[in-house]
C-alpha cells in the first residue's frame, strides 16, 4: 500500500508538475496574445477557463457547464474496483469534451488557424483516446503560443 502511494506521488511530481508548468506557460502566452486582462490567470485552474471564455466572447460562468456535466457523471456512476469507466462517465466525459472542443475551435479560429486541433477534445471522454486528445490540443496551443506569425484576429 505504501509502495503504491509512493509510486503515485513520484509519478505526480515527475509527470504532473512539469506538465502543469508547461501548460500554464502555453496558456499564459495564448491569453497574452488575445489581449485579455490578467493573462497570469493561466496559472489558476478554473480562472484560466474563465479568461479563455472571455477571449472568445463568452461569459465566464459557462465554465460551469462541462464541470457540472462531468461531476454528475461521476456521481451517477462512481468508478469502483473492476469498472473504472462506465458508460455514464464515458458519455458525460465525451459531452464535456465536445463542449470544450467547440470553445477551443473558436479560439483557434480567432488566431486564423484550423480548428482541427480543437476537435480532438471531443474524444476526451473515451478512456483509450483521452491522453492522445489532450496532447493534440496542446500541440495546437503550443503552435499559437510560440510562433511569432500567429496573431489574434478576434472571434467573428
Amino acid at each position: 500500500m505504501v509502495l503504491a502511494l509512493g509510486i503515485i506521488l513520484i509519478t505526480f511530481v515527475v509527470v504532473g508538475v512539469p506538465t502543469y508548468v508547461y501548460a500554464s506557460i502555453v496558456f499564459y502566452r495564448v491569453l497574452k496574445k488575445t489581449g485579455v486582462s490578467k493573462p497570469w490567470a493561466a496559472w489558476i485552474p478554473i480562472y484560466n477557463g474563465i479568461k479563455m471564455l472571455n477571449a472568445i466572447g463568452m461569459r465566464g460562468w459557462w465554465v460551469l457547464l462541462p464541470t457540472v456535466i462531468s461531476i454528475s457523471g461521476v456521481l451517477i456512476s462512481p468508478p469502483g474496483a473492476g469498472h473504472t469507466f462506465t458508460w455514464v462517465t464515458i458519455i458525460t466525459g465525451t459531452l464535456s469534451g465536445i463542449i470544450l472542443a467547440v470553445w477551443f475551435a473558436k479560439l483557434f479560429r480567432g488566431f486564423g488557424m484550423s480548428p482541427v486541433y480543437a476537435y480532438f477534445y471531443a474524444g476526451i471522454g473515451i478512456p483509450v483516446l483521452n491522453l492522445i486528445c489532450i496532447i493534440v490540443v496542446f500541440v495546437g496551443l503550443s503552435l499559437i503560443a510560440f510562433r511569432k506569425d500567429v496573431v489574434w484576429w478576434g472571434v467573428r
